[in-house]
């Protein structure tokens, strides 16, 4: 599955992050800070 946002939230997501933008950053294997600028892009698998 793939997630695109626009806004700077806490991304949690039920499943394992497999890929994400740059400006994402990395918390946990299911967690990210998203940009506050530009979009974030998650893939994960559920």
């Amino acid at each position: 599955m793939m997630l695109v946002i626009n806004e700077p939230y806490d991304i949690i997501v039920d499943g394992t992050i497999k890929y994400y933008s740059e400006n994402a950053t990395y918390v946990d294997d299911n967690k990210l800070q998203g940009a506050a600028e530009g979009m974030t892009i998650v893939v994960f698998k559920p």
